[in-house]
């Protein structure tokens, strides 16, 4: 899908302003712009006419100091919003930053289209880190216009919950087949423990060793410091969710004891949260659950079953 800001002059159209050139949505540099338009382009047969016409009058009302308020129709692929007379240098990239992540969200929201690929928010968010991003994983990621749904917005505005912390629970959020809705998930892991297919100590263990190493120490990597990790969008976003109740917990690989699987359960946390957190490699849920599936045989070993049937033997009466 094509998604694209860019700057121009509303005569010539010319991407010079106050004499310096300007690549598409890179507004650094300028002390001011008059009588200026954004351009907003999007792409054909996805949405209709009227649709952005609609979409073009919502961004307005929703941002009238940042938009001067007039748009304009220009051509089948795009419309203008004329600014206002001046913007501030510091206004340039929330100009960019607000379209972008409009548009995004308009786009996916009114397309025909099957499927759409985009980066997941655990890799937007790591990607942005390594780029020297700071702060928590809502600023994060809103720097880098990951786009969330209207839903998740409002209802973040009156409870204060991450609006990425309510879609990753929903499932308004890209990843792997079968791991995006946490809210499903959790319903399906809790129908195979009432059925008693598989126990709780495992799921709930993992979640929650996973958890408190996030609170403790998930907030080194983005400059936060120790007991200001994250929680609850962490857990609810990539394949924890799904390891901890449908892979985690597979008969053949998971020691037998409860004992031992609460201790396997806490070395599934460890590992995922160092590979998340302090790693490079994908699939930090998989590759956590498989290495602690290699030391099963060794916990089966030092911690073993009740015999079955086994009876102590009854202590003499001392005379």
């Amino acid at each position: 899908m094509k998604k694209e800001v860019v700057l121009v002059d509303a005569v010539s159209s010319a991407t010079k302003i106050t004499g310096v050139e300007y690549k598409a949505g890179d507004f650094s540099g300028a002390t001011s712009i008059a009588n200026k338009y954004i351009t907003v382009d999007y792409p054909t047969g996805s949405i209709t006419t009227d649709q952005m016409a609609a979409w073009a009058d919502s961004v307005i009302a929703k941002y009238p100091d940042i938009l001067g308020g007039a748009k304009h129709f220009a051509g089948a692929t795009y419309y203008e919003f004329e600014l206002p007379e001046k913007i501030n240098d510091n206004l340039h990239d929330l100009i960019n930053s607000v379209l972008s992540s409009e548009i995004s969200a308009f786009i996916v929201e009114n397309s025909s289209v099957d499927t759409v690929s985009s980066a997941t928010m655990l890799s937007a968010n790591k990607t942005a880190l390594v780029g020297g991003a700071k702060g928590n994983m809502e600023s994060v990621l809103s720097s880098v216009n990951v786009p969330v749904t209207q839903y998740a917005a409002d209802f973040s505005a009156k409870t204060g919950i991450s609006p990425y912390t309510i879609d990753a629970f929903l499932g308004n959020q890209g990843g792997c087949i079968g791991e995006v809705s946490a809210l499903l998930l959790i319903v399906g892991g809790i129908f195979l423990i009432s059925a008693g297919v598989i126990t709780w100590h495992i799921p709930v263990v993992y979640i929650g060793s996973f958890a408190i190493l996030s609170f403790i120490f998930g907030g080194i990597p983005a400059g936060n410091g120790l007991f200001h990790g994250e929680i609850l969008t962490p857990i609810f976003t990539g394949g924890l969710m799904l390891g901890a109740f449908f892979m985690a917990t597979d008969w053949v690989t998971t020691p037998t004891t409860t004992l031992g699987q609460v201790i396997f359960a806490i070395g599934c946390g460890f590992f995922t949260f160092l590979f998340r957190y302090f790693g490079s490699l994908p699939e930090g849920t998989s590759l956590a659950i498989i290495l602690m599936n290699i030391v099963t045989p060794t916990i089966d070993r030092y911690i073993k079953p009740k015999k079955f049937g086994f009876v102590k033997a009854a202590k003499e009466k001392k005379r």
